[in-house]
């Protein structure tokens, strides 16, 4: 984290006072014990597709016209065919409703033009792609492939990195990490703790 970043944290932490800091940090103990993170790694041997540039269709309506945005069929195909492998290695309880942050790895295939060194030097991590498509665009079609899988919808994702990588075998690799939502379990033990008192 950023020097400045740490400094802005740290005063406005200041200003909430001791007695917010302790019921804060009191929170966070019950939090953390009975909601840790779980993670499960994924790899599937698919090419990785990245996020095109949206097609236009102008649909007349009476006198008027809209202009509606859509994926090519290739990327629907890719994000559709993605989500389904990756729904059948998933455990019961998937998808999640809770915060969630995934860390992915794209490979791409390595140029054929490249010879046997830097074939070498792309296994071993040293020479990555560094030409389009940004890494960005991978991971939007990657949790677009993931909505309704991993996540009932994408912006669940606190924290989403994409790495590109070169290698002699296409392919997707991604870590979810995932817990309930830090306030509906506090939610709930209030409602435990009113459900008691009355009892």
């Amino acid at each position: 984290m950023h020097k400045r970043s740490i400094a802005i944290r740290e005063v406005e932490l200041y200003k909430l006072g001791d007695a917010a800091r302790m019921r804060g940090e009191a929170l966070l103990e019950k939090l953390t014990l009975d909601n840790p993170w779980k993670h499960i790694g994924v790899m599937l041997i698919v090419s990785p597709m990245a996020q095109p540039r949206p097609r236009f269709r102008v649909i007349r309506q009476g006198a008027f016209h809209r202009v509606h945005a859509y994926d090519p069929p290739e990327s629907d195909s890719w994000k559709e065919e993605f989500g389904i492998k990756v729904g059948a290695l998933l455990p019961e309880g998937f998808p999640k409703k809770g915060t969630v942050e995934i860390r992915a790895k794209v490979f791409k295939k390595i140029p054929k033009s490249y010879s046997s060194g830097l074939r070498w030097l792309c296994e071993a991590g040293e020479v990555r792609p560094e030409k389009k498509p940004d890494a960005d665009n991978y991971v939007k079609a990657i949790k677009d492939a993931l909505t309704g899988w991993v996540w009932e919808d994408d912006s669940q994702a606190v924290l989403v990195e994409c790495e590109k990588f070169y290698s002699a075998v296409p392919r997707v690799e991604f870590v979810v990490r995932y817990r309930d939502r830090p306030l509906d379990r506090i939610a709930k033990k209030k409602r435990e703790r009113e459900s008691d008192g009355n009892g």
